[in-house]
């Protein structure tokens, strides 16, 4: 079965919603610090990324017309080499 670009497109908002709710006020330092934030955001860039992908092509240049590969990198990343992450940068 598959899936509405709009619902993938609300899974996109939803997790970037989240990240915002979770890292308001927080500092650079207590966000890599409190494991629980980092962990929720880590996934849910990982939902972004996943729903970017399901996106049609013209769809995802809309969102990024520069660089709509970005995020799907980033989910892969995290998913696969997790191990190399900064998480100064993330």
């Amino acid at each position: 079965m598959s899936r509405s670009s709009l619902l993938y497109l609300d899974d996109l908002i939803a997790s970037a919603e989240k990240i915002g709710r979770l890292t308001t006020g927080c500092s650079p330092e207590t966000f890599v610090t409190n494991e629980a934030v980092f962990d929720a955001v880590l996934f849910n860039l990982q939902v972004i990324g996943e729903a970017v992908k399901k996106l049609p092509e013209d769809l995802r240049a809309a969102i990024s017309p520069t660089n709509q590969s970005a995020p799907a990198r980033l989910r892969d990343l995290i998913a696969h080499h997790y191990f190399a992450l900064d998480p100064e940068i993330i």
